[in-house]
């Protein structure tokens, strides 16, 4: 699982960006207002679940009172669609973004409507719909080039989606150099050993993971987590997905003992940035429950397994692979764990 940025530039860059929007001559009411304040307030302490709570009631009460129509509009949606994404509502996000992007600011404003395509294409990728998501990132890319630069911050993160949405597709020798341009920009743009640098290095480290190329990834990864370990909210996912590639090498050589600490290592800090019914945490005890298995833990394989199960249940679609794969993972230990045990023979 590739991690992303949930936005086309960092979040308080574009609660700059949305401020200097026009907006409309009448002020929004003191409870929209206040609304706005604890949506962004929650996502810059890290809080996507409220965050995304307070942006349910704020979109909401917009139309309502029919203000869809404010230029600001847009931009509501834009922030409303990030934390529901950051949050592990992927599929509530498409919606928001698909209206704000049919707005006159989401056809007309370059920036803005860059920005919302990346975050499509984004909610696409997860879904694993990546059909639907490259052309999308496409035009983020074309436009974030345009407006931006080739070597701008939002051009970074765009390369890097679409990079990770190559990778999704199996088109993994397209990917590596888009991650690398990525990591070279990250790099320029935020220091040698910042977070940011961290994210890109993880990611890289998995496209050359795709290739089997597990001896080039495998100093990546050790290299990013360091860099992540003072990481915040949703973007500390690059944490655990640090520790899970490594744990997935571990698996691959059969050190399965030190795959199954890194997995738990996983699991914690992918619990801990995104909540305990989060896409990723299901990702996470899913990897748990499979290496528990191929050690015959089985009890607590199927302990992971189900809590995998569960939270899949929830935020994927029935035919997901993520949530098949799941499923029959949990049936098939299920099924080991039903049978009686066998008698030994007697002896003579």
């Amino acid at each position: 699982m590739v991690v992303l940025l949930a936005a086309s530039c960092s979040k308080r860059e574009e609660r700059a960006a949305a401020k200097a929007a026009p907006v409309a001559k009448a002020a929004l009411a003191d409870d929209i207002a206040a609304l706005r304040t604890e949506m962004e307030a929650r996502e810059d302490a890290g809080d996507d679940v409220a965050a995304a709570a307070a942006g349910d009631k704020l979109v909401a009460q917009l139309r309502e009172r029919k203000l869809t129509g404010d230029p600001s509009y847009a931009s509501t949606l834009e922030t409303y669609a990030r934390v529901l994404f950051s949050s592990g509502r992927w599929k509530d996000a498409e919606a928001p973004l698909q209206e704000a992007l049919a707005t006159p600011r989401g056809t007309s404003d370059k920036v803005l409507r860059s920005s919302l395509l990346f975050q499509l294409g984004t909610v696409y990728s997860e879904q694993r719909r990546n059909d639907e998501a490259i052309p999308v990132l496409v035009e983020s890319l074309e436009l974030s080039e345009k407006v931006h630069g080739p070597d701008a911050y939002p051009t970074s993160n765009s390369v890097e989606v679409l990079a990770a949405v190559y990778d999704y597709a199996g088109r993994y020798a397209e990917a590596e150099p888009m991650f690398r341009r990525a990591l070279r920009l990250s790099e320029k743009h935020h220091g040698a050993t910042s977070e940011e640098v961290g994210r890109v290095l993880t990611n890289l480290a998995l496209n050359l993971v795709y290739q089997d190329r597990d001896a080039e990834a495998l100093p990546l990864y050790e290299r990013a987590i360091p860099m992540l370990e003072s990481s915040k909210g949703f973007e500390r996912s690059s944490l655990a997905a640090a520790h899970r590639g490594i744990a997935q090498i571990h698996h691959k050589l059969h050190k399965l003992a030190l795959a199954e600490s890194s997995y738990r290592r996983a699991v914690e800090v992918s619990t801990e940035a995104n909540g305990a019914e989060h896409p990723f945490t299901a990702m996470d005890h899913y990897n748990l429950a499979i290496i528990l298995e191929d050690q015959r833990k089985l009890p607590a394989a199927i302990e992971a397994c189900t809590k995998s199960e569960v939270i899949r249940s929830k935020v994927l679609a029935a035919d997901h692979p993520y949530r098949v794969q799941t499923e029959e993972a949990c049936a098939r230990m299920r099924a080991v764990g039903a049978r009686p045990l066998s008698k030994s023979p007697k002896r003579r």
